[in-house]
């Protein structure tokens, strides 16, 4: 009976907490909807040992949120001694899913999820998501975890792993090599936009589409009949060429600049190309 009722007082003192965030970041209905989620997911009517932790973290946290800021929720689960089969998962989703609207809140928590086994490697490498989730966030289920880990963070010792570090770096690299993939597909889908626009001019005129490679030649072939400039034929010749040194591999990266260069060009083709046919 002392426990239990040592254990509300806990309770009170931290909802306490919330409500001292600073004015107007935290509504009374917000802290209530948290605890009520966190407080019924954790019962034994719906996942009772398994929850290790729920914590409320993002901009809410932070006191910065707005009155159309989400509610972040971190759910974690206890996934040493409960092993999560594909079944046990689509089995906590439905939970979950049948909680929130049981509360009326699928628009206002937004649930993420993790395992210990995940949660703790995240703290071991010192993931900035996580340690920003323990550094501002405020724990509504909290087995024991979490609050030693805040402690440990603000005397600096949590440090990230060397191979952390490195990681790191690698993805900054990957990323930003993934940036000349979406330039190259861009080109690619301005190379097939002045294509198409160009066969539709030439069906228009009554000519048979060709090779792409004698496309530029049958449409200066077709422009005066349907009333186009033959100077539209040199943007299809300057797209294949471009296709081919990509081909090639003689061009390897494009600029930012370039790619709004041939934007502007395509644009242009398809757009004398709309008038021709539409006319």
């Amino acid at each position: 009976m002392i426990k239990e009722h040592l254990n509300t007082i806990s309770h009170l003192k931290e909802r306490l907490e919330l409500i001292k965030t600073k004015p107007g970041t935290l509504k009374t209905k917000d802290i209530k909807l948290v605890y009520d989620f966190a407080g019924k997911l954790a019962s034994k009517e719906y996942l009772g040992g398994m929850v290790y932790g729920v914590v409320l973290f993002g901009s809410v946290s932070r006191d910065e949120a707005t009155e159309e800021s989400d509610l972040d929720v971190l759910v974690v689960l206890d996934d040493v001694s409960n092993q999560i089969t594909s079944e046990m998962a689509s089995a906590y989703s439905l939970t979950v899913g049948s909680l929130l609207a049981k509360l009326n809140a699928h628009e206002k928590i937004h649930l993420t999820t993790l395992g210990i086994i995940r949660f703790w490697d995240g703290v071991r490498n010192g993931e900035p998501v996580i340690m920003s989730i323990i550094r501002t966030g405020k724990p509504i289920v909290d087995t024991g975890f979490f609050k030693p880990l805040k402690t440990m963070l603000e005397k600096g010792m949590i440090k990230p792993t060397r191979e952390a570090v490195i990681s790191h770096l690698r993805m900054a690299k990957t990323l930003l090599r993934n940036q000349q993939l979406y330039y190259k597909r861009s080109v690619s889908d301005f190379y097939w936009a002045v294509m198409d626009a160009a066969h539709a001019v030439i069906m228009h005129a009554g000519e048979e589409t060709t090779h792409p490679k004698k496309t530029a030649s049958l449409f200066r072939k077709v422009a005066r009949k349907v009333g186009v400039s033959t100077r539209y034929a040199n943007t299809i010749d300057y797209f294949v060429k471009l296709m081919k040194s990509l081909s090639k591999g003689t061009k390897r990266s494009f600029t930012g600049k370039e790619v709004d260069s041939l934007k502007r060009k395509a644009e242009s083709f398809v757009k004398s190309a709309k008038a021709v046919v539409e006319k």
